[in-house]
């Protein structure tokens, strides 16, 4: 381990002793059995879940991941206290590793682990101060994903070329105006999709929504834009800019595929834990 992965060791291990003061100190643990069952379960359906997950070689990066993992999570995180997140998130993380271990434990991935947990939770949890309307949560999203749709094709326009297979290849101008298109495509049908949902869903069920899509929302640009971009250059030497490049044209697919999903899933579980 070379000295800037010690130093993020330390600085990760220092944010998750931090954060679990600032959680442990607003919100008090307390026993609650049902929370426990509902935090252990999502933790068994996450790692079920991360066994399916596929790595795609895109760019020269041969560990982009695309699966339902954290989408579980953050389901789980929703419906329990931020104590019970924060413990959620690590038990997560140490079971993960005996499920799929690596060469040794990276605190900045159990600090994204845990956020991923915590974060649903306290937006949740102070739900009741947020002044936020639904029309204003649903026109973040909008606004999300098309800045989104620009950063990708600002990408395919400035690079000239992409390493795959640790050879550099031409960016033909064809290939880049197909990738511009698709990212279009994709980022436009799918904001008219989740238009069309929330058109056709009665009120009562509009609030859950629009907070449902913060939340993937603040998931996105923590974890997936800004922690794990940061870890993967530190620990394994994969270029921040080629990582968040993938991971922006990854996210116009995944931040409406994680809305749906993750959404009905929790409709479901609250219903049954009502």
């Amino acid at each position: 381990m070379d000295m800037n992965a010690i130093i993020a060791q330390v600085v990760a291990g220092i944010l998750i002793i931090l954060l679990g003061i600032f959680i442990y100190r607003h919100f008090p643990l307390r026993a609650d059995g049902k929370t426990m069952i509902l935090g252990a379960l999502f933790i068994i359906l996450s790692l079920i879940v991360s066994m399916f997950t596929v790595r795609i070689p895109l760019f020269g990066i041969d560990s982009l991941r695309i699966g339902f993992t954290q989408v579980m999570l953050v389901v789980g995180g929703s419906l329990i206290a931020p104590g019970w997140a924060f413990i959620m998130g690590i038990v997560y993380d140490l079971l993960g590793l005996l499920v799929n271990p690596t060469s040794f434990p990276f605190l900045g991935f159990t600090l994204g682990n845990i956020l991923v947990c915590v974060i649903p939770s306290l937006w949740y949890h102070s739900s009741k101060t947020k002044k936020l309307t639904d029309h204003n949560m649903m026109m973040a999203v909008d606004i999300s994903l098309v800045i989104l749709c620009i950063l990708s094709i600002l990408f395919i326009v400035v690079n000239d070329e992409v390493n795959i297979n640790s050879s550099a290849v031409p960016f033909e101008l064809w290939m880049k105006f197909t990738a511009g298109f698709i990212c279009i495509a994709v980022s436009s049908i799918l904001i008219l999709v989740l238009h069309f949902i929330k058109n056709k869903m009665p009120q009562a069920n509009l609030h859950e929504l629009t907070n449902w899509m913060m939340v993937v929302l603040l998931i996105e640009v923590c974890i997936q834009f800004g922690c794990t971009p940061i870890w993967l250059q530190v620990m394994y030497g994969i270029p921040w800019a080629a990582s968040l490049f993938v991971r922006i044209v990854k996210a116009c697919v995944m931040i409406p595929l994680n809305v749906l999903i993750g959404y009905n899933i929790l409709k479901v579980v609250r219903r049954i834990k009502a």
